[in-house]
């Protein structure tokens, strides 16, 4: 809440750049953390559990939400691409911590975001590529539904240019902000 109410405040450039430095560490941080933690020995007493939940976290559930959204609800262009495309996305960090602050089986999660990731990386490509067909142009869509992921949240998506004159994207759209699965599934793990 704090961070919320300081947000209008102006900082001096000197104390803004600092900020900024130690905010650029944390990803970098957050990434040597997990690959020391990181145990390839402990693969192959985990394989059968790391291949489903890899499975499920690149390939099938992401498969689940384009059924849903292309099959059931008849959805095309960017909408479906992008919460697609954030389904796909490797496990994160901090959903990682949270897991591992609940003793969820450490080392499993460990290896879940520590070979998630790269792995996303093959992943990805190929689901952008099966995506291609259902990009109908943006057209007469009018309102855009944004569902930030980790470090996005930051993003002012309103800001961004957009279209041959660059203005503002809230120029063209209207946008609304929908909190991510791994906002929910904290949330839902918290009220129990």
């Amino acid at each position: 809440l704090l961070a919320l109410a300081l947000m209008p405040v102006s900082y001096p450039e000197w104390l803004d750049t600092l900020l900024r430095r130690l905010a650029a560490t944390l990803v970098p941080l957050a990434l040597v953390s997990v690959g020391f933690q990181l145990r390839l020995s402990q693969i192959r007493g985990r394989l059968p559990l790391l291949a489903l939940g890899m499975g499920f976290k690149l390939v099938i559930g992401p498969a689940l939400v384009l059924a849903v959204l292309a099959g059931l609800l008849g959805q095309r262009g960017p909408v479906i691409q992008v919460t697609v495309f954030e389904a796909a996305m490797g496990p994160m960090i901090g959903a990682a911590i949270v897991a591992m602050d609940h003793d969820l089986d450490p080392s499993l999660v460990t290896l879940m975001v520590g070979l998630g990731i790269p792995l996303s990386f093959a992943t990805l490509p190929v689901w952008w590529w099966l995506l291609q067909p259902l990009a109908a142009a943006v057209g007469g869509s009018t309102e855009w539904i944004v569902v930030p992921d980790g470090p996005l949240g930051q993003l002012p998506f309103e800001a961004l240019p957009w279209g041959a004159g660059a203005r503002p994207l809230s120029d063209s759209v209207e946008l609304r902000h929908a909190p991510s699965m791994s906002v929910w599934r904290s949330g839902l793990a918290l009220s129990r």
